[in-house]
């Protein structure tokens, strides 16, 4: 779950192969694309109004099973968990810079009483909303889906995704991805965040999937460290073959001077995770330290660097 791709005193030897290569992207259809949109719109126009399945689904004008099947698809979550995480987003939003009372909050964002919301909050922020209000530094669990019709399925000949090296220019593309993967990286520093991603692309530490001019994917990772630092995909695209290409990738880059590779994540159980954590043991990552990282409890997962190198196999070329 680290935030900030690590600067590193010595960026140390390049791989043994040039990484570069390219991977099948999994994509949702346009047309199952558009039920996702117009929901979005809708609950972002309606988001202190009372929110179901049924009433979504009736304004966007498709039935509800469609709905959330596509929702799912192209967003990797289920529509009321979305919601979930856009109103406490947006309440967590009103506590930091409004001195409005907590109860109204509550209530404006659709949830019932001081005591619901609190314990929601609880579970999304893990601190309570006064203590929150006192001094924590703002951060969102989800900002407004950005469903972009490029990342819907193409012609054959263009659902593949290039591997390559990030490059300054890369940036801007880069730090709209960091804004949709942003239910990953609680507490991010956006600047802090920038300044170090500027570093580790200067390094050649940050690798992307390149979809049709737009980056898709991308994973940025420490050789001095060891260690994975940001892992991201944008939500339409999220699959294991594109995880498993970026970080046998990375893991090749680091060499095998690195034994073990390690990266923080979601401790088990916490319901703020959209799927992150599952995603890094299905790669082969297994439990080490608990930890907290601003605050905020951690797990630090570890995993053996040959064999994270070894899911590449096809992305050199």
């Amino acid at each position: 779950m680290t935030s900030n791709p690590r600067t590193a005193a010595n960026p140390g030897q390049m791989g043994a192969q040039t990484t570069t290569g390219r991977c099948i992207v999994q994509r949702a259809s346009t047309r199952n694309l558009q039920g996702p949109k117009a929901a979005v719109a809708y609950i972002e126009a309606h988001l202190g109004e009372p929110l179901t399945l049924d009433v979504i689904a009736q304004a966007s004008h498709y039935s509800k099973y469609h709905l959330h099947r596509c929702f799912v698809e192209s967003l990797g979550i289920t529509a009321s968990a979305y919601i979930w995480r856009r109103r406490l987003t947006e309440a967590a939003r009103q506590l930091a810079l409004t001195d409005r009372r907590i109860v109204d909050i509550a209530i404006e964002f659709g949830f019932g009483s001081q005591q619901a919301f609190t314990r929601a909050f609880k579970i999304g922020y893990k601190q309570p909303p006064c203590r929150f209000r006192r001094g924590s530094a703002l951060y969102p669990l989800q900002l407004p889906a950005l469903l972009a019709d490029e990342f819907a399925s193409q012609p054959p000949a263009d659902r593949t995704a290039r591997l390559r090296f990030a490059s300054p220019d890369d940036v801007p593309s880069w730090m709209e991805l960091v804004g949709q993967t942003v239910d990953g990286y609680p507490h991010l520093d956006e600047q802090a965040y920038l300044e170090a991603l500027e570093g580790a692309i200067a390094r050649r530490e940050a690798l992307l999937l390149d979809c049709n001019g737009r980056i898709g994917a991308a994973i940025a990772f420490s050789r001095n460290a060891g260690s994975i630092d940001f892992f991201g995909m944008r939500p339409q695209l999220r699959n294991i073959t594109m995880a498993r290409t970026l970080f046998g990738a990375a893991a090749n880059e680091l060499g095998p001077r690195t034994a073990t590779v390690s990266t923080t994540t979601f401790r088990a159980g916490d319901k703020a995770d959209t799927g992150y954590r599952a995603t890094l043991l299905s790669l082969g990552f297994s439990e080490s330290d608990l930890l907290e990282e601003y605050g905020y409890p951690t797990q630090r997962l570890v995993a053996d660097r040959a064999t994270l190198a070894a899911l590449c196999g096809g992305a050199h070329g």
